[in-house]
């Protein structure tokens, strides 16, 4: 790192200089911007609430729906895993619950809410 430093500072920084991860500076710059505009936008901790609202019977959705907002959590998860693993971080968030899990919860939601309405 130190290296990289004095590089910079004495030498100037060249376009096709890496920063210990093998990737081109300009290319970290466009993947750290990635991840920033990702953890802005508020996606999965949004799509997450969705999510469970729909699960729990306050949110009005089918079966189907909840399942793709769960998804599309899981989807918003990888996307940022993929881009830690490429600034080279090593950092990566759990995925958040399998299938089973979803459509077990799914399944105990619309029972929950067959027995009300009985």
């Amino acid at each position: 790192m130190s290296a990289y430093v004095k590089h910079v500072l004495f030498e100037g920084a060249d376009a096709s200089a890496t920063a210990g991860t093998g990737l081109a500076i300009a290319d970290r710059k466009m993947l750290s911007h990635l991840l920033a505009t990702l953890g802005a936008s508020r996606l999965a901790p949004n799509l997450d609430r969705l999510a469970g609202e729909a699960e729990s019977g306050n949110l009005l959705a089918d079966g189907e729906t909840t399942y793709r907002l769960r998804q599309a959590c899981d989807d918003v998860r990888e996307m940022r895993n993929e881009l830690m693993l490429g600034l080279g971080t090593g950092a990566v968030a759990p995925k958040h619950r399998s299938e089973e899990e979803i459509l077990s919860g799914l399944f105990n939601s619309l029972n929950s809410t067959w027995v009300q309405e009985r």
